[in-house]
């Protein structure tokens, strides 16, 4: 039967734990390898080595699993690429339609107009009222229509950690790890 890796791990658990009782029995005989000892140990030899070569064997499969996934994912992300830039290109055709629907609309001063598969409509715009900035230099002499934004500096805070100062507000924490398959 195949182990998981869960299984592979939870036997490497309990082959510890008989390492520890080989100790113990080694201190109770004062160090002496008796022959149950022995057998012991030959046991635990053998177990380490097939669960060594079920390591190696499911470890192999799982790098193997996971290359496979993450190339399907470089493709996956390569087509809808191309799908994006398709649907991209098909909303720039279908505004453009629109525009010039609505400009001809508008020359003939047609507001609506039903089809056989379609009503169309000549509508305003809701919401706001167009902004249209003529002197952006100009306004922004005025304080009123400045927005300051407050943004935490991180290079500052890691110069200052690096210098030694602590600080209140951070410290630094421990770098993470991943696997890599090659």
């Amino acid at each position: 039967m195949t182990q998981t890796l869960l299984d592979i791990t939870n036997d490497m658990r309990a082959l510890d734990g008989l390492l520890a009782e080989v100790g113990s029995m080694l201190e109770a005989s004062e160090g002496e390898v008796t022959p149950e000892i022995q057998a012991v140990l030959d046991a635990v030899d053998a177990w380490k080595a097939e669960l060594d070569r079920d390591l190696d064997g499911k470890v192999d499969g799982y790098a193997t699993f996971i290359k496979e996934l993450e190339g399907r994912a470089q493709v996956r992300k390569q087509r809808a690429d191309e799908l994006a830039a398709r649907a991209r290109i098909d909303t720039r055709n279908a505004d453009w339609l629109k525009g010039v629907l609505l400009g001809e609309l508008q020359r003939r001063e047609v507001k609506k107009l039903e089809t056989h598969h379609h009503r169309v409509s000549v509508a305003a715009n809701g919401g706001k009222l167009p902004l249209l900035v003529k002197d952006e230099t100009a306004l922004l002499a005025e304080e009123r229509f400045v927005i300051v934004k407050r943004e935490l500096n991180k290079d500052a805070v890691r110069e200052a950690l690096d210098a030694g100062e602590e600080l209140n507000g951070a410290v630094y924490g421990e770098r993470g790890s991943h696997l890599s398959l090659r």
